[in-house]
């Protein structure tokens, strides 16, 4: 597990460069690069994205 960030409103971590959750109201997405990433889970204050 490699945590993103953690700060007040937001938590995201990336796990097994795999999967990015974010847990929180604050703003957070994958980084754009090598990986395509897709959002496969959302609701209230949580995401999860998955790479392609």
């Amino acid at each position: 597990v490699q945590i993103n960030r953690a700060e007040r409103d937001v938590y995201a971590a990336t796990i097994d460069d795999k999967v990015v959750m974010k847990i929180g109201p604050g703003y957070h997405e994958p980084p754009r690069g090598s990986k395509n990433w897709i959002l496969s889970l959302q609701g209230k204050d949580y995401q999860i994205w998955e790479a392609l």
